[in-house]
This record gives C-alpha cells, structure tokens and sequence, in this order.
C-alpha cells in the first residue's frame, strides 16, 4: 500500500497542475493514498490572499472525494508557522484538515533557500545561516500545532555538502537534529521522509537515511513518506525505494494523517 502525503496542486504558487491531473497521476503510480497540501507560505504570500486560497483549496479537493477510489486527504503545508500563529490557526479552523505539514523555506531577513546564493556566504556566515535554521526548526517542533515535520534537509537541497565540508559540515548540528527528534517523538508528531532526495542522491540522500535512523533512536514511531511532487509525473515517486529504507531504519508501519489523527500501515516492498 503505497501512500503519498505531500503533493502540490495549482493552488500552490510554485506548481501549475490542477487537482484533478494530481490525483489522476497518483491512480496511475498505484497510490492508495493521496494527501494534497497546498503552500501556505506565511513569507511569501499576503495573509488576506492566504484567508481566501487556502479554504478554496481545500474545499475543490473535497469535491473529488467521491469521484476517485483513492482516499483523498485534505492536507496544507504550513511554511514559517511561528511567523504569524493566529493567522494560521485562522486558516486551519476554517477547513477539515486531514493532515498539516509543518515546514521551514526561509529565515527571517533571508531568500528563500531555494534561490540563496551559498558562494557569497564564507564559512563563518554559513554556520551562522544553518545554526539559524535548526534553531527555527526546533521552535517549530516545540510549537507543535502540525502533525508532519517536512524535509528537514531542505537547505541541503541547494548546499553542496561535498564542496563545503562534506558530512561533517551537516554532523556539526547533530546535537539540534537529535533535540528536534526528541521533541517530536516525545510529542507523537511525525517526520517526514520527502522522496525527492532520491533525485539527487548523494550526500543530501545520506544526511536524510542518518536523520531516519536518527529520530528512531530517539523513541520516534511515526513517518509519513512524501514524493513534494508539483508535477503529475512526480506523484508517488520512489515510494518503493523510500519504503525500503524506512524497514532498514527499524520502522515497521508509514503513517499518514486521518482528521489529524495518524494511521498507521504495515510497510509492504512487494
């Protein structure tokens, strides 16, 4: 049973594929189980915009729910979620949300990891700028009003490990890691694993299979498995590889999230 719990639909302000074209990928691929979750970047789009595209979103992929054998979850991706925490709970009453990431692309005063021009930075900047981020993240665990903890290797998406002080550069910062696992585990919130590692391979691949171990040393039950697609051809990838992965970690079931409450799978590599 393969589940995929973070997807983007054209209600995001990064993707361009509607919701039906998502879901149609996804009983291609084989899914069971499909969560969309929109962005609802609070550093990046106007709160009253957010007020109006997020309710909107969730209410278009409620209409297919009976239109498709998948179970259909409503899902949202939460960016920067202590940046403005009565608007999100706003946001979040007003639609019946399966399942909430919580997410960190930007800090505060910062570009968007996605467009950071790393080579400006020297080595002293850098540390300051992913100290930073593992502090940001661990305010968002300890915050806790999300159920899924997305891509914690997000900077390592665009940071070239192998050229900026390898592995070692990414281990100065276990000691945050391994706070953030605790937290979440202690909390009974989830960790995400996000499949699109898989595309890159490679040093980022490796910091997320340690991050996997990691968070079930520290007594961590729940991952939930997302491919971040935000194209059709993207939906459920490397879901087999991921599961894989998962059973080598000592997990045994891949959560996803059910009117905020986790259902938990037997992991299947068939």
């Amino acid at each position: 049973m393969y589940i995929d719990t973070h997807t983007h639909s054209d209600f995001s302000y990064d993707a361009d594929y509607p919701l039906e074209v998502m879901i149609k990928a996804a009983e291609d691929a084989g899914l069971s189980v499909l969560a969309v979750t929109d962005h609802c970047d609070i550093e990046r789009l106007h709160i009253d915009h957010l007020y109006e595209s997020m309710p909107k979103a969730a209410q278009t992929l409620l209409q297919f729910r009976g239109s498709t054998n998948l179970t259909l979850l409503c899902g949202i991706e939460v960016g920067e979620f202590c940046w403005n925490i009565p608007a999100v709970r706003r946001i979040l009453s007003a639609s019946p949300y399966d399942m909430v990431i919580g997410s960190v692309h930007v800090l505060h005063g910062c570009d968007d990891f996605y467009v950071l021009d790393y080579s400006t930075l020297d080595d002293n900047a850098l540390f300051d700028l992913f100290s930073r981020y593992y502090n940001e993240a661990l305010e968002l665990a300890r915050f806790g009003e999300f159920d899924t903890f997305a891509h914690l290797i997000y900077p390592y998406r665009y940071f070239n490990l192998y050229e900026r002080g390898g592995m070692a550069f990414a281990e100065q910062f276990d000691k945050q890691a391994n706070e953030l696992f605790h937290i979440l585990a202690e909390s009974g919130k989830a960790f995400e694993f996000n499949t699109a590692s898989y595309s890159r391979g490679g040093a980022e691949l490796a910091l997320y299979l340690r991050y996997l171990s990691m968070f079930r040393e520290a007594g961590g039950e729940y991952v939930t498995v997302g491919s971040d697609a935000h194209f059709p051809e993207h939906v459920g990838r490397y879901m087999k590889e991921a599961y894989f992965a998962l059973k080598a970690a000592g997990f045994c079931t891949v959560t996803y999230f059910k009117e905020r409450t986790p259902v938990q799978i037997p992991l299947c590599t068939d």
